[in-house]
């Protein structure tokens, strides 16, 4: 049998670790000679140790120290290091340096609870309920590999978990951080190369262990335990290493055995006794599985500190941190704080059961009754019962969805992750093709027009997400109407430089455009609404949130950029309460507007949207209403929309003045009677929309209204538009910067643009935004010379001739730019579907050819 390094063996091995100069000061220190060290050091986790060491005084030793006794220098077969004598820890404060913190915790009554890392050491200390007893954390294969991205922990270097456990460490330096098993491997150089770097980066403690093992994304594929001698001897070197740091060090070594489970329990008892005697502070024994086995290898190894590990899964019980102490563990490892938290909650909650009965009157926080009260379609809900409904989840729901309208009472706890069924997902020969026309996109740099995103989403996005972002109500006949006014340019005029930035509702805009409201952006890119948040801030316009947006209001302001402007569109619930709580909230987070929708009592037939039938759960603002009976055959629109008030009358007005000062806009106004009452009734504006052609069809488009209005109100209340203190909006229909200087020539303030960027950020993601946005820029650059207007001040009503504009002569079929999505465009790249889309196209051209015959024979 192999016989342990001897001292002067690892010392020779070391000198090919250090410079000549730490090796003499190494040289010179007798591990086990029975001189105590003259100084104690409170070390800091920013120190260099090894140029500017921080001395302070040694703590006097305590009188007594109980009855348990401690090697001293007559036993000379054993380390003994005075300095290191616990009784030096017992008086005092916490020290703010984790090593030495750690050793005063271990010194002092009460067992140290053990957070892993994996579950977050912030997330743990902020819990109220943990932070009492949470003393410290672990930081090892896990972390590594969710800091570096690897799948191979077996090509991850000592750099590389040394900086991991640095990360943990920032998270709070006063923290005691235990590199885990992960770590502690190979021989003595490596041995001692790992505690100076581990010491450095401000980690309390490091396990030395008796195996080599190889994982995989933190699971264990293979292990084997090393020899009792070369365990010592790397116990013996992380010793050595400790004791050669200058300016003294208490980092902890923590012996850690495998050893049980291979050779069983009196092997692993022996091989930490004799690593005990070697200078571990801590024993660590793995594979404790009954109470009998924990106390007995306490007693065994006693007086040295011993650790438990209860692991989810794993060999260990799950004992608690009550019963681990009354067993005399001195540490305790949780490697799922949360969960071992639910199941402790749960218990509870099964024991009150027994007292009040299984009635779910008595019984409020087990009914699942009130969960689809309040979270609304049971139906979805049951159909992904004890499944992973994430990809339905997440595209409709904010993310705080639960947290805001579930009562605390019903949270029961996270569920484990390995109890969830995962749902198979079937990738359908559509989806395949329609992955392949994503992959076959022409580049960003051949779109041209805004009509051109379209184009592309109509080919790529799924079908379910086209069909509600596309359709408008009935014949879609209302959405293209806008192109029935026509400019009347100046010229001769200096346009060398052109300024198109203006003001809405006070607030600057690179452009007379705001990103108006549109609901379940997740449908077309995960990112959903953040995608507008961006990149808004990144043009400099005005981002209107919606009511029904798949991320959180607060998720979408938080997104913002510091003093980024944000406008919030309003639905009125049937709760008047809920309806409050969010305006009063959105004035809270700086809101500069409120669109209150007043055109939508009951959303619009929208055919091709009811086509596709409506399956996901609803999204947050529904779920608050408790609405139930939904049809939710009738597409999206219907599914969601249900929670919004058809009783919203011109008397409700008064109540929202007393509960914000927000700037107060009606969207959805479609005649100039409407508009009139909203000025006298003191509105900062109205928004004339038909809600994109989504509701009432043969509704006018708004442009045409905008002439109306502008003509009463000037010739009822002297008004002239554009007006600082009674703005005109314009929405719908909005295809180019020329629609836009239309408006803005017949007086709007600004004009709402909304389904041209979902399908630039459905077709090509945040990058589809920010061309589309340059597109209007440049539109507006070239248009603004064309007409010979220097600022948004001199584009004036005689640019332009709205003179048909009451005649309601539609475009159909002879609008080919809209029919076709501009298709007739070259499209490098979609091969056969290009061609695909043009059938489709000459398809429709073929449908309007037919009505022609028709009328012409009638």
């Amino acid at each position: 049998m192999r016989k342990p390094a001897a001292i002067s063996d690892i010392k020779a091995t070391l000198s090919t670790v250090f410079r000549p100069k730490d090796l003499r000061q190494y040289l010179s220190v007798s591990l086990f000679s029975q001189k105590p060290r003259p100084q104690h050091v409170d070390m800091s986790p920013a120190l260099d140790y090894f140029t500017s060491p921080k001395v302070a005084p040694v703590q006097p030793e305590a009188e007594s120290l109980s009855a348990v006794e401690y090697p001293t220098a007559a036993d000379k077969d054993t380390y003994y290091n005075a300095r290191l004598n616990p009784a030096n820890y017992l008086d005092g404060p916490l020290s703010s340096n984790p090593a030495t913190r750690l050793r005063q915790m271990l010194a002092r009554p009460g067992i140290v609870l053990l957070a892993s890392v994996t579950e977050s050491v912030l997330d743990v200390r902020k819990r109220q309920d943990l932070t009492a007893c949470t003393k410290a954390a672990i930081s090892g294969a896990a972390t590594t590999a969710s800091r570096l991205g690897q799948p191979d922990l077996a090509i991850a270097t000592l750099n590389d978990f040394v900086d991991a456990a640095s990360m943990v460490c920032s998270i709070d330096p006063t923290l005691p951080v235990i590199a885990d098993a992960d770590t502690g491997f190979g021989g003595p150089a490596m041995v001692a190369r790992t505690v100076t770097k581990y010491v450095k980066a401000g980690v309390a403690a490091l396990h030395i262990e008796d195996q080599v093992q190889t994982k995989r994304c933190g699971h264990l594929l293979g292990k084997q335990v090393v020899s009792r001698e070369e365990f010592l001897t790397r116990v013996r070197a992380a010793v050595l290493a400790r004791d050669s740091i200058p300016g003294d060090s208490d980092f902890v070594i923590i012996a850690r055995t495998d050893s049980a489970q291979v050779f069983g329990m009196e092997e692993a008892v022996t091989r930490l006794q004799l690593a005990s005697q070697a200078g571990a502070d801590v024993c660590f024994i793995e594979g404790v599985r009954t109470k009998e086995l924990l106390e007995s290898t306490v007693a065994a190894l006693a007086p040295k500190p011993v650790l438990v590990n209860v692991i989810s899964g794993g060999l260990t019980p799950s004992f608690t941190t009550s019963e681990a102490e009354s067993m005399g563990a001195k540490i305790i490892i949780f490697s799922l704080v949360s969960c071992v938290a639910m199941v402790h909650a749960v218990r509870a909650a099964m024991h009150s059961l027994k007292k009040t009965g299984t009635d779910f009157s008595t019984a409020q926080g087990m009914d699942p009754k009130a969960f689809f009260q309040v979270m609304g379609g049971s139906k979805i809900i049951l159909k992904y019962a004890g499944k992973d409904a994430t990809q339905e989840y997440d595209p409709i729901h904010p993310p705080d969805a639960i947290t805001t309208n579930l009562p605390l009472e019903k949270h029961l706890g996270p569920v484990a992750p390995d109890t969830v069924e995962k749902v198979e997902i079937i990738i359908t020969d559509e989806e395949k093709a329609r992955q392949t026309r994503i992959a076959a996109r022409p580049p960003l740099d051949e779109i041209l027009n805004l009509h051109d995103f379209e184009a592309i989403a109509r080919l790529t996005m799924a079908d379910k997400a086209w069909a509600y972002y596309s359709s408008a109500a009935d014949d879609e006949i209302t959405n293209r109407e806008n192109h029935a006014a026509y400019h009347r340019p100046r010229i001769l005029r200096d346009v060398t430089r052109v300024d198109w930035s203006t003001s809405i509702l006070g607030q600057k805009t690179s452009m007379p455009v705001y990103i108006t409201a549109t609901a379940l952006g997740k449908l077309g890119h995960p990112d959903g609404e953040l995608n507008l948040t961006r990149a808004a801030a990144k043009h400099g316009l005005i981002q209107m949130i919606p009511t029904l947006a798949s991320c959180s209001f607060d998720e979408i302001v938080d997104g913002a950029q510091p003093g980024q402007v944000q406008f919030y569109q309003l639905y009125v619930n049937k709760d008047r309460a809920i309806t409050k709580r969010l305006v009063e909230h959105a004035q809270q987070r700086g809101i500069k507007g409120l669109f209150i929708t007043v055109d939508a009592p009951q959303l619009g037939r929208r055919e091709k949207d009811m086509r596709m039938k409506f399956e996901a759960a609803d999204p947050s603002e529904v779920s608050k209403s408790g609405s139930d009976g939904v049809d939710r055959s009738q597409g999206a629109a219907r599914a969601i929309s249900s929670f919004i008030d058809p009783g919203l009358n011109w008397d409700d007005l008064d109540w929202f003045k007393s509960i914000t000062n927000m700037p107060l806009i009606l969207k959805g106004v479609q005649c100039w009677e409407d508009a009139l009452e909203a000025y006298d009734r003191g509105l900062a504006g109205v928004v004339l929309s038909n809600h994109g052609g989504r509701q009432l069809d043969f509704a006018r488009s708004g442009i045409e209204v905008l002439v109306e209005v502008v003509e009463k109100l000037r010739e009822k209340r002297g008004l002239s538009f554009p007006n600082d203190n009674f703005q005109l909006f314009v929405d719908g229909g909005v295809r180019r910067a020329t629609d836009v200087l239309k408006a803005i020539a017949l007086g709007a303030t600004a004009v709402g643009v909304g389904r041209p960027f979902l399908y630039a950020y459905s077709a090509y993601g945040p990058g589809g935004i920010d061309k589309a946005l340059q597109i209007l820029h440049d539109e507006f650059e070239m248009n603004m010379r064309l007409l010979g207007a220097k600022t948004m001040k001199d584009v004036v009503p005689s640019m332009v001739d709205a003179s048909n504009i009451h005649t309601h002569i539609v475009a159909v079929p002879g609008d080919r730019l809209y029919n076709s999505n501009c298709g007739s465009i070259p499209i490098t790249g979609f091969e056969v579907y290009n061609l695909i889309h043009c059938v489709r196209l000459i398809d429709e051209s073929l449908q309007h050819a037919t009505l022609r015959e028709i009328k012409n024979k009638l």
